[in-house]
C-alpha cells in the first residue's frame, strides 16, 4: 500500500445529466489500485487554501482499466468522519455518479479507498488509475440545531420508491410510482439501490419527474448481493418521482442464466423546510429571480400592520434554485435608507446570515432586489424563491 499526497487542480464542469447542475469541480487526489484488494489513501493539505475546498459530493475518473471501488473513509479537517460502502464498478474511460456527503460542505483532510483493479485476475501486473473529484458548493448559513448524523439520515428521511428483477443479459425495466405528494411518492433528492439474492450491475438510469424535467444518469454501479450502494444525486431540487427506467443486469458473469437479482430503489426524502424557516423572525416578503440578472421589489403595508413590524436585522432564506444575490438595498417608512452589499452565491435550501440595519427599530417601506436565479443559464424559465425576514 502507497500514500499518496496529491496536489488539488480546480475546475469548473458542467454535467450533461441536469440543466440545473451547475456546480464546481475541484480534483481531490489520484490513487493507483492493484488487481488483488487494495487500501490507499489521499491526503490534502489544508482547508480553505486555494488548493482545498469544501465539498458536498465526490465521484471517481478511471482510466486505464476498470476498478471496483468498494469502500471509502472520508475524515474531515473538522473532525467528523464518514464510512461510505458504494460498491461500485467503474469502467475505464468513464465516471462514476455523483457520490453523496451526508452534512453541511466541509473540507477534506484524508480519504482511505479500498478496491481493486477489476480484471478478473487476468492481469495482475495491471493497475487502474482512479481520480477523485470533489463537488463544491458555498455553505449554507450556520443552523442553530445540530446536523442529522447519516445514520439520522438513513433511518429518517429514507423512502421506497419500488423494485425490479433484473435478467443475466442487459435488461430495461420500469419502476411507476404515484401521484405526488400522496404517502407513497414524495420530493426526493438521491436514490439509492439495494440488491437482494444475486449481484446486480446498474448501468443507467432515466428518472422522469412529475414536473415534467428528466434526468439521464450513468451510474456504472457494480452492487454485491446483501448490500447497498451509496446514494445517487439527482441534481436540482427536490422533485417526485413519476417513472426510473432502469438498464442494468444481474452480474453472475453469464454462468446462472436464470438468477435474478432483486434491486429495491429508495429515495432520500427532501427536508419539509429551510432551516431558517424555523429559525425566528417575521416574514417581509417574497420575490422570484429570472435567469439573468433581475431587479425585484418588496412593497410592504404601513408600519404596525400585523404583517409589518420595527425591525433591527433582515435575513432571506432561497427556496427552489440556487440563487446569486448581488445587492440588497432597504427603504424604511421614515425615510431612511440603507445598503447591504451581499455578492454571494446560495444554495436553494440555504439562507444568509442575519444583517443588522444600523440605528434604531424602524418598519421598512420596500426592499430591492438585484440577483439572478443561478442555473448557470441553462434554465432559464427556472425562478428561484428568495423569502426575506425581519426581527
Amino acid at each position: 500500500m502507497r500514500t499518496w499526497i496529491v496536489a488539488l487542480a480546480l475546475g469548473l464542469v458542467s454535467l450533461s445529466v441536469s440543466v440545473v447542475d451547475a456546480a464546481d469541480k475541484v480534483q481531490l487526489g489520484v490513487v493507483t489500485l492493484e488487481e488483488k484488494t487494495d487500501r490507499d489513501t489521499i491526503l490534502l493539505p489544508a482547508c480553505t487554501t486555494p488548493r482545498n475546498v469544501k465539498v458536498t459530493a465526490i465521484k471517481v475518473e478511471v482510466k486505464r482499466f476498470p476498478a471496483e471501488i468498494n469502500r471509502l473513509q472520508v475524515t474531515f479537517h473538522n473532525g467528523e468522519s464518514l464510512k461510505l460502502t458504494p460498491n461500485i464498478h467503474v469502467k475505464a474511460g468513464t465516471t462514476s455518479a455523483w457520490i453523496d456527503l451526508p452534512g453541511k460542505a466541509r473540507c477534506i483532510q484524508k480519504i482511505v479507498i479500498v478496491g481493486d483493479t477489476d480484471t478478473k485476475k487476468k492481469a495482475p501486473k495491471k493497475k487502474a488509475e482512479v481520480i477523485f473529484y470533489g463537488r463544491s458548493a458555498p455553505e449554507a448559513a450556520p443552523s442553530p440545531t445540530m446536523a442529522p448524523s447519516p445514520t439520522m439520515v438513513e433511518a429518517v428521511d429514507r423512502v421506497q420508491l419500488g423494485v425490479v428483477t433484473l435478467e443475466e443479459k442487459t435488461d430495461r425495466d420500469t419502476i411507476q410510482l404515484p401521484a405526488c405528494s400522496t404517502p407513497k411518492n414524495v420530493q426526493v433528492t438521491a436514490v439509492k439501490v439495494e440488491v437482494k439474492r444475486f449481484p446486480a450491475e446498474i448501468n443507467r438510469l432515466q428518472v422522469t419527474f412529475h414536473n415534467g424535467e428528466s434526468l439521464k444518469l450513468t451510474p456504472n454501479i457494480h452492487v454485491k448481493a446483501g448490500t447497498t450502494s451509496a446514494w445517487i444525486d439527482l441534481p436540482g431540487k427536490a422533485r417526485c418521482i413519476q417513472k426510473i427506467v432502469i438498464v442494468g443486469d444481474t452480474d453472475t458473469k453469464k454462468k446462472a442464466p436464470k438468477k435474478k437479482a432483486e434491486v429495491i430503489f429508495y429515495g432520500r426524502v427532501a427536508p419539509a423546510a429551510p432551516v431558517a424557516v424555523a429559525s425566528g423572525g417575521s416574514k417581509l416578503g417574497v420575490v422570484r429571480l429570472a435567469e439573468t440578472t433581475d431587479r425585484d421589489l418588496i412593497q410592504l403595508p404601513k408600519c404596525k400592520n400585523s404583517s409589518n413590524t420595527k425591525i433591527t436585522s433582515m435575513r432571506f432564506t432561497v427556496e427552489e434554485y440556487p440563487a446569486e444575490i448581488n445587492h440588497l438595498s432597504v427603504e424604511f417608512q421614515n425615510g431612511e435608507r440603507t445598503q447591504l452589499q451581499v455578492k454571494d452565491h446560495f444554495a436553494a435550501g440555504s439562507a444568509s446570515r442575519w444583517m443588522d440595519m444600523p440605528g434604531e427599530k424602524r418598519c421598512v417601506a420596500k426592499i430591492f432586489v438585484v440577483g439572478d436565479t443561478d442555473t448557470a443559464k441553462k434554465a432559464p424559465k427556472r425562478q428561484a424563491k428568495i423569502t426575506f425576514y425581519g426581527k
